[in-house]
């Protein structure tokens, strides 16, 4: 009997038992029981290995938790492969056939047992899988969704036992195909039940007795995730600082709530960007609106890991919720799987979706992390010389994993990069085999339900290079309808557009890629401020050249002087002589000027007509 100060908590639940065992125990006692002695060998040693725990058996059943839906499933698709092969290399008196039900839900502690709600769907699951088959719950399903190979098929609610359940059954060539059930009722009904499930009680309490106005709970949450303090002696391990920063990003981008509003997290740059300031909270709520601030610590020693976590609700000034992890360095991902349920836990009635997840959800290892990273970081030299060493890095996460999406992203912009730095000596052909790329990462994001949103901007700069312009123009609307909380997305297809002359879209992406970053790259400024002067929005444009040349020091040296020459330009369309002669001295007057050569841009144009103002201004100012 459960007693009423039991501990409750989220938990994964895998269930399985053994078909027709009663049968097989009345036929043949000796040799099912050992049989079933071989089986649970197997099983017993895939879930220790996959950081499960039996909490219950009875006869053939097993009932064991996990704190990772991933890994669950893992043990799942393994266990029925391992005993499929062993029932091909024995007799038919030697056969045994499982099925396995997996959900994630609310369940009771009692001593090393676990009871409640949780517990009874993964058993419900269990009696309706098909032998050797394994079924899941949608709420399994929302958290693995795009993290496996494994595909599923929706059967929608089905009817298990006086319960209603919407299942997932996974699919598989040994496996007979189950028609999904129909009914748009039960399932609005079932998918508001298994969000209460996935409340922890206290985050109930919390948000019901929350003293904010109902502006302030989740009904408009800004969550701030700040970059997590590694402590280690090793160095090497600093890149899980930004890493485990991303990978919660990505993986928390999206996520609705029971009245389909989104929890509004502020982007990996701007995270960067107030730690840097070392800002306290009430300044951060003040200058940026995040009301909830989650920050941690991961410390490494001797291949351990432990990682701290903790929520604070600036409004109240309290901490609202904390999880401690402790694990080895090589189960990183387990661990911030962990974090991501608790968290969704806590935060109630959220359902994230990988489908939204930005490219740091994309990859599978801390190795592939660090490369990633890396790759970024020397992508944004934007140089010739740093093509070769972005090439090199990028070559080594793709051998990582040749199907990954991330990888297939990475190696499309490496293409994409060799032409426009000006490296490539077979353009044609280097664009094709950068489209080539482009097109695997679509695919591969769309057959595992994954956000597309870098593989359509990718394809996009490589179509406009190609000069199909209509064609870029497509995908980068594709990818505007899918792009979540990613600042270089936005940059990427504003770039897109104002090559392809749709120079409002290209004014309505940068400006959204300005306001998730703390200062907008120079590369963006430089054409949103164009956008404006095409547009003849020229006080936005003189704002954003001011902003430009007030900052003074930056990596291009004719920054400066480019921007004079704009509004010389601005001014003389403006029809002030005076003031425009005033700016193109001062271009004259710097140690580094630009040429035509800075304006070639242009050629770049879907109509080069376009353009045919500024390049006359330019010659009359005597620029070549």
């Amino acid at each position: 009997m459960v007693e009423e100060n039991s501990d409750r908590k989220i938990a994964v639940i895998f269930a399985t038992d053994v078909v027709g065992y009663s049968k097989a125990i009345e036929n043949n006692e000796t040799q099912t029981l050992k049989n079933l002695k071989e089986c649970r060998n197997i099983l017993d040693n895939l879930i220790l290995k996959h950081k499960g725990r039996i909490f219950n058996t009875a006869g053939d059943s097993v009932l064991a938790e996990f704190s990772s839906a991933v890994s669950a499933l893992e043990c799942a698709t393994i266990f029925q492969k391992k005993i499929r092969d062993r029932n091909s290399s024995v007799t038919d008196l030697e056969n045994m056939e499982f099925r396995i039900g997996i959900n994630i839900g609310d369940v009771v502690l009692d001593g090393k047992n676990l009871y409640g709600e949780g517990v009874n769907i993964a058993a419900r699951l269990e009696s309706f899988a098909q032998p050797n088959g394994l079924s899941i719950s949608k709420s399994l399903f929302d958290l693995i969704e795009g993290k496996t190979q494994n595909k599923f098929r929706d059967l929608g609610i089905q009817k298990i036992k006086n319960n209603k359940i919407h299942v997932y059954d996974l699919i598989s060539n040994e496996l007979k195909k189950r028609k999904r059930t129909n009914n748009k009722k039960f399932y609005s009904l079932i998918s508001v039940f298994i969000f209460l499930v996935l409340v922890c009680s206290t985050a109930i309490l919390y948000l019901l007795n929350s003293n904010q106005k109902i502006s302030d709970p989740f009904y408009t949450k800004k969550l701030l995730i700040l970059p997590f303090e590694v402590r280690s002696a090793d160095k090497s391990y600093e890149y899980l600082k930004q890493g485990t920063l991303e990978y919660l990003i990505s993986n928390l981008s999206g996520v609705k709530l029971n009245n389909e509003q989104s929890i509004d997290i502020l982007s990996t740059s701007l995270s960067n960007s107030i730690s840097k300031k070392k800002l306290n909270d009430e300044e951060i709520l003040k200058k940026y609106g995040a009301n909830y601030i989650l920050n941690g610590s991961i410390q490494i020693s001797n291949n351990n890991l432990r990682i701290n976590v903790k929520l604070n609700d600036v409004v109240n000034n309290k901490k609202v919720w904390s999880s401690t992890k402790n694990s080895k360095i090589e189960n990183i991902f387990n661990i911030q799987d962990e974090l991501t349920i608790d968290l969704l836990s806590f935060l109630g009635f959220g359902n994230q979706s990988s489908s939204r997840s930005g490219i740091m959800g994309k990859i599978k290892t801390p190795e592939e992390m660090k490369l990633l990273l890396e790759i970024i970081k020397t992508q944004r030299k934007f140089s010739a010389e740093a093509w070769i060493e972005m090439a090199d890095l990028t070559s080594q996460f793709y051998a990582m994993n040749p199907d990954g999406i991330a990888q297939n992203v990475m190696k499309a912009w490496e293409y994409h990069w060799k032409v426009a730095w000006r490296v490539s000596k077979e353009i044609k052909k280097d664009l094709k085999k950068g489209l080539v790329y482009a097109d695997t990462a679509i695919e591969r994001s769309l057959n595992t339900k994954q956000n597309p949103q870098e593989s359509y901007t990718v394809k996009a700069f490589l179509l406009m290079s190609s000069k199909k312009y209509d064609e870029a123009l497509l995908f980068a609307n594709k990818a505007k309808k899918v792009i979540v909380n990613n600042p270089e997305a936005w940059g990427g297809i504003g770039v897109v557009y104002f090559f392809c002359n749709d120079f409002k879209s290209s004014i309505e992406a940068l400006e959204l890629q300005s306001q998730l970053v703390m200062e907008q790259q120079l590369i963006f400024k430089d054409i949103l401020a164009w956008a404006y002067i095409f547009e003849n929005e020229l006080n936005k444009a003189k704002k954003v050249l001011e902003e430009i040349i007030l900052k003074k020091n930056h990596p291009n040296k004719l920054t400066m002087s480019q921007s004079y020459i704009m509004l010389s330009y601005i001014a003389y369309l403006e029809q002030n002589e005076q003031l425009s002669k005033t700016y193109f001295t001062k271009h004259l007057d710097l140690e580094h000027q630009t040429t035509i050569a800075g304006f070639t841009k242009f050629k770049r144009f879907k109509e080069k007509t376009i353009a045919k103002d500024i390049l006359q201004f330019l010659s009359k100012k005597g620029l070549n």
